[in-house]
């Protein structure tokens, strides 16, 4: 139906039968992809989800594809009675009623590409599955996810409960650790790692020993490291350990101790060490084909006065503000092939200076890497989902990191919180960083969040994403915890 923005009435426009999709007999339910590009259905007598596209300009659905219950390795589809998609858009799920046999009432789920909507299926979890009855799945009917993805809920008519799944917690991934050295000392010091799929339950262990663990996002955690914990000198693995269901511990990353300098006036003492600098980030992380000279931004630690930054192993000239920060150009005579460069730092030992022709003794960092890219045409950015996608009023003092999910970014992508440019960080085609601030917190209400991706040539122009929105909240609201064996958050 068609609706009239002057008067809310409503018209005849277009409908579809089993003739235009075989999968659409008894059909029960209805979503819409919330990028507005897709439309699935849940079938009870033809045991089914279809999807369908969209027509941005009139609504109408040209029918794509339907999923039966029996065809290919799909099971437990015995009458789909509802649908219901991740806040990520990366996963489709529906309840089975089991009209055939009670132990087909389930919860089936599918893996969804969000770029071209089609779906495939990843499990079933059925009644019985884990001992009689249970999970209590009894004609399963209504199902919705939880705001925060990590979760869902389900309805069962015969059994007469609701029935919460929780998702597994994804297997960490720790990329960098900084500091990656120290001497030691009297007083502890501040752990930083970085990564991937961290939660809110994340510990950073440290030698095999768990610490308390500050979540600063999926991507960051902090830990305190004890003088006790300094006793050992030498390399201490930094692991990351998400706590069942699924999760699982990182590969290890080392931190190495020195020992800590002899008193004054000890003869002959031995030269300090030298430090060894870590990356945390580089900003931008990448550049078109044919850009002018670039300016690289490094955040990182033990970046000594002598340090050099290697591009593809060859020496560049650093502009070392501090230990923890430095900038140095790509010039344009380095971006003129597509591909991706590694970036270092390099810490000489005993002061002296790095060219490509020394064979110098030093430290080096972690790798970043620097993407040329080949772009003819600037991508459309879209927004699948923030995270977090709420919080409350005075949730910081400081500033707040939000991870924006989508498809189409680029090195220069930026992105605008209610109209206003945001702090960015490019980690890849699919994630952005946007860091707002305390006084983006003040006001209850919903802020909006946008991306632009700037132009790749005159003759064209910059590209707006959708539209995502941010709740800020006048209370706070605790969020579930999180299993659901095939789907990680």
């Amino acid at each position: 139906l068609k609706r009239d923005p002057a008067n809310g009435k409503l018209s005849y426009s277009q409908s579809l039968g089993t003739v235009d999709a075989s999968g659409l007999a008894g059909v029960f339910r209805v979503i819409v992809s919330p990028d507005g590009k897709f439309v699935y259905t849940a079938a009870f007598d033809s045991k089914s989800v279809c999807f369908f596209a969209r027509a941005p300009a009139d609504g109408t659905l040209t029918a794509h594809a339907c999923y039966l219950n029996g065809f290919g390795n799909i099971v437990h589809l015995d009458s789909a009675t509802d649908i219901a998609l991740s806040p990520d858009g990366t996963h489709l799920f529906a309840t089975s009623y089991g009209s055939s046999a009670i132990g087909n009432s389930a919860v089936v789920v599918f893996e969804r590409d969000p770029a071209t909507g089609y779906l495939a299926f990843a499990q079933s979890i059925a009644r019985g599955d884990q001992g009689v009855g249970l999970p209590a799945l009894g004609n399963a009917r209504g199902i919705v996810v939880s705001p925060e993805g990590d979760a869902i809920y389900v309805t069962a008519h015969l059994d007469e409960k609701i029935v919460m799944i929780p998702f597994a917690h994804p297997k960490p991934v720790a990329n960098a650790v900084l500091p990656a050295s120290k001497v030691q000392s009297t007083s502890p010091f501040s752990l930083t790692v970085q990564g991937a799929g961290f939660i809110p339950g994340s510990k950073i262990r440290w030698n095999g020993v768990d610490h308390a663990t500050q979540f600063i996002n999926e991507t960051e955690l902090l830990a305190n490291i004890s003088v006790a914990d300094q006793a050992v000198l030498g390399a201490s693995p930094v692991t990351i350990f998400n706590p069942a269901p699924a999760g699982g511990l990182s590969a290890a990353l080392n931190v190495t101790m020195f020992a800590a300098p002899p008193p004054p006036n000890t003869p002959n003492p031995p030269p300090p060490p030298t430090l060894i600098p870590a990356l945390g980030q580089i900003n931008p992380v990448g550049a078109p084909v044919g850009s002018a000279a670039v300016l690289i931004k490094i955040d990182g630690t033990d970046i000594a006065s002598n340090a050099v930054v290697l591009w593809n192993g060859k020496s560049r000239v650093i502009n070392r503000i501090s230990d923890k920060v430095a900038f140095f150009t790509i010039p344009a005579s380095d971006l003129t092939q597509p591909g991706l460069n590694t970036i270092h730092v390099f810490n000489a030992a005993g002061g002296l200076a790095r060219t490509d022709m020394d064979e110098v003794v030093g430290e080096t960092s972690n790798t970043q890497l620097f993407e040329v890219t080949k772009v003819d045409v600037t991508p459309t950015p879209s927004i699948d989902n923030l995270g977090p996608n709420n919080a409350r009023v005075g949730a910081t003092n400081s500033q707040m990191v939000v991870l924006i999910n989508g498809a189409n970014f680029l090195p220069s992508s930026r992105a605008l919180w209610n109209g206003k440019d945001k702090p960015t960080q490019y980690v890849s085609k699919t994630l952005l960083k946007m860091t707002i601030s305390a006084g983006d917190l003040v006001i209850a209400g919903l802020a909006e969040v946008k991306v632009i991706n700037p132009k790749v040539s005159p003759s064209q122009f910059d590209v707006v994403s959708n539209v995502d929105t941010f709740t800020i909240k006048s209370e706070f609201a605790a969020a579930p915890q999180a299993f659901l064996p095939g789907v990680r958050r």
